[in-house]
């Protein structure tokens, strides 16, 4: 917990998601044109969803030990928005590539490029597509984030008076004594407990 506080959102971040940005508009643009270098597209797809990996895991790394960090939520905010871009250009490069019937000379691309064209078979339209990646960022990761925030906060008294919190509880389960990782298992059941209701209600508001 000491070490993902320590941590700062800083410039560094900043030109990783100018990188990211980068290679979404080049991407558009080749996908764009009539001749395609789909070798190269491959490659800035995965140069793009690299950065976006290390830099949604940075911030949801911070935002998990400390839910109400606002630079932490600011950059979750722009990188789900950012995902929805990508999505997009995902959608685009799988139909692409179906309709091209491409086979990559690169082995470690062929595996990627044969699920794209099987999943351009079954894929929405273009708008269709970009509502589901929208909705996926207003109720999927919304959940995931009032997981993380709840179990950061939520908490549980231990056997010497101290409160844990159903995270911490979770890194008790590695412990080498098992009684330690039993007694941490069934507080935290207790834990949760505590938000049977507001859970219960909260998943009732998602499947309606």
């Amino acid at each position: 917990t000491t070490l993902f506080r320590s941590w700062k959102l800083d410039n560094l971040d900043n030109t990783s998601l100018g990188a990211f940005r980068k290679c979404c508009r080049e991407l558009k643009n080749i996908l764009a044109g009539n001749e395609i270098d789909f070798e190269i597209a491959l490659s800035l797809l995965g140069k793009a969803s690299d950065i976006y990996e290390t830099l949604y895991s940075h911030a949801y790394a911070l935002f998990s030990v400390e839910t109400n960090n606002p630079a932490a939520m600011k950059r979750l905010d722009e990188l789900e928005n950012s995902h929805v871009l990508l999505s997009d250009i995902e959608t685009v490069l799988r139909k692409k590539l179906a309709e091209a019937k491409y086979r990559s000379p690169d082995p470690e691309k062929k595996l990627f490029i044969k699920e794209a064209i099987i999943e351009a078979k079954h894929q929405l339209s273009d708008k269709e597509e970009r509502l589901a990646a929208e909705m996926q960022s207003a109720s999927g990761e919304a959940w995931s984030r009032l997981q993380a925030s709840v179990s950061s906060a939520l908490a549980s008294e231990w056997e010497d008076g101290s409160r844990k919190t159903v995270n911490q509880l979770r890194n008790l389960a590695f412990d080498k004594d098992r009684t330690i990782r039993h007694k941490a298992w069934k507080k935290e059941l207790e834990a949760w407990k505590q938000m049977e209701i507001p859970l219960a209600y909260s998943l009732n508001g998602v499947k309606k």
